[in-house]
């Protein structure tokens, strides 16, 4: 088994996700062999198993860190000052700008490459890694909520507006692409009015505007 110095670990397992990243974009999980990667890489085969016990397992690994840099946007707006429509509106539109341009993300989820992935990640490991990170969205949303910033609905559900929204790039041919744009943007400013915070009057269980 080789032996890496610290400065070397580091520099294999860049270069492992770099040229892992091109080729699963280029090819899929299921098309790519681990033959594949180490020849891009220039490293041998028992380097990769230095650092992953299986191709799956280091889509896995980048899989999260593409989705690290996506909670960086999304920790960075919560962390504004802005309020209701505003903040809700700027976290879909740019949550969406990032997944729309992150060729990786948009690809595993239009080939379902979560198929792939179970066949060496046990499921409950993915599932527990997405139902984190659904989590932290819920309870950041409820700290929003706690501050008066955007209205007080179920966080589950607003969840599921935002992700809704996002997912929402996967029928871009079908809503048509000359119409796509504007229809996202109006998406986004309707759930941003939607959860604004502001007194909801009902008379007669019937919403007065």
């Amino acid at each position: 088994m080789p032996k890496f110095s610290e400065k070397e670990l580091i520099a294999v397992k860049k270069i492992l996700h770099q040229k892992g990243k091109e080729l699963f974009i280029e090819y899929g999980l299921k098309k790519t062999s681990i033959d594949d990667i180490v020849q891009a890489c220039d490293i041998a085969k028992g380097s990769f198993y230095k650092f992953f016990s299986s191709k799956e397992e280091l889509y896995f690994d980048i899989l999260k860190s593409e989705e690290e840099d996506y909670l960086k946007i999304y920790n960075s707006i919560i962390d504004s000052k802005e309020n209701g429509a505003d903040l809700i509106s700027t976290l879909i539109k740019n949550l969406w700008l990032f997944h729309s341009s992150n060729a990786f993300l948009q690809l595993f989820y239009e080939r379902n490459e979560v198929q792939n992935l179970i066949r060496k990640i046990p499921q409950e490991e993915i599932q527990h890694y997405t139902e984190a990170q659904r989590q932290k969205f819920i309870n950041s949303v409820g700290n929003l909520q706690t501050d008066g910033r955007i209205k007080s609905i179920k966080p589950e559900i607003i969840e599921g507006l935002v992700r809704g929204a996002l997912l929402l790039t996967l029928q871009k041919r079908r809503i048509g692409e000359h119409l796509f744009e504007d229809v996202m943007n109006y998406i986004i400013e309707f759930i941003g009015i939607g959860l604004e915070a502001k007194e909801t009057t009902y008379e007669n269980g019937e919403l007065l505007i």
